[in-house]
Order: C-alpha cells, then structure tokens, then sequence
C-alpha cells in the first residue's frame, strides 16, 4: 500500500538476501540468524540500479553491522541514502499470532493470515481466500495453502529476541545517521493506513 501510494519499489531486504545469497547462507537464515556482513554488503550495493527511482526498504538494517554498511554505502552514492525511517511497532504477542498465522500459495505466491486479534484497543482480522475452508486450506486460485518454511515457534522466537537485542544497541547510532519516526500497530492496513499517509506525506515533503 505504500509502494503503491509513493510509486517506488517495496524491497524486503530479508526475501531478496534469501534469494540472492550462497546456499550455506540461506540455511542459517533459514534457522533464524542474521546473514554474514560481507554478504548482505554485497547484495546491497548491487542493487543501487533498481533503487534509482526511489526505494521503500524493509528489514534493513537489523544490527550495528548493518548500520555501518548502510552509512558506507550511502557515503558512496546517494541513490542508497534514505530520507528517513518508520519505525513499526506492535505487542510482541501479537506479533507472533501474525506470524504463526501467515500462510502462502503454492501456486500464485498470493500470501494470507488465519490469525484474527480482537482484543483491547486492538483489531487485526484474519485474511482469508474467499470461501476459505479450515479443513482445506485453498488459496483463491484453488491451489493449497502452507505455512512459511521458516515460521515455527521456534524460529519466530528466535528472530523476535535477536531483534529486540540488537534494536536496543543500533537504535542510538541509527537515530544518529537517520530521521526515525515510531508508529504503534493497532490494526489492519484499513484501519492503521489513513494515519500512515498522512505521516508520509508530511515526510516527503520535507525530503
């Protein structure tokens, strides 16, 4: 929704590191781990031609590692410089119910949620196919339906901890290089992106 209102590509930095690193890297991150320095500073300088137009980058950087390979790369060209940062957060419970609840086609790569929160000021309601039938899960276009390889309990809580440990050592730094504005998840994109907008549009003119 974002993309789409900005007109710029939304890059998930964790999907193209899974599709563009070597194979005994994509494993450990398959576990939950954070992919090597050299790595993600390759894969990230590589990409300076698709983010000529601008560019909506999420899940970057993750450690103080990746702070300083986004200061190094944004010292070399502007291209790769972001104007600011959102800061998305939300109850880590919640989270992981979101999580859990993800699940993908095997045929169009179409992507739902089972998972449906109602609970205090709260209202995340799942996202189904329609005429979605618990006991065969189908996507819209009649192929099956599956969780995520790397969304066990496990491997969430895993990736929840490393982020809540790194988040509090690269959040000075980062706020030292990078604008960063915190915006608190209360619900659906219908319901959390009007307010969202208008943040961006506020931001964009001062880019």
């Amino acid at each position: 929704m974002i993309s789409k209102t900005c007109g710029v590509p939304f890059v998930s930095m964790g999907k193209v590191l899974k599709e563009r690193m070597p194979e005994e890297v994509k494993a450990e991150m398959i576990k939950g781990k954070l992919a090597p320095v050299w790595a993600v500073e390759e894969v990230f300088r590589g990409m300076r031609k698709e983010f000529e137009g601008g560019f909506i980058l999420d899940g970057f950087p993750r450690s103080l590692e990746q702070v300083e390979i986004l200061k190094r790369v944004a010292a070399d060209t502007d291209v790769l410089r972001p104007d600011y940062a959102l800061h998305f957060k939300m109850k880590k419970e919640y989270i992981i119910r979101k999580l859990l609840g993800r699940r993908e086609c095997d045929s169009c790569g179409a992507n739902w949620n089972l998972a449906h929160i109602e609970e205090d000021q709260y209202y995340m309601p799942a996202i189904l196919p329609p005429d979605y039938n618990p006991s065969n899960p189908r996507c819209s276009c009649g192929a099956h339906l599956h969780p995520r390889g790397d969304d066990t309990a496990t491997t969430i809580a895993t990736r929840l901890d490393t982020h809540e440990r790194n988040w509090a050592t690269l959040e000075e730094p980062l706020r030292a290089f990078l604008d960063i504005y915190e915006i608190e998840i209360m619900g659906g994109s219908e319901i959390m992106w009007p307010s969202i907008g208008r943040k961006i549009d506020q931001l964009s003119m001062h880019a």
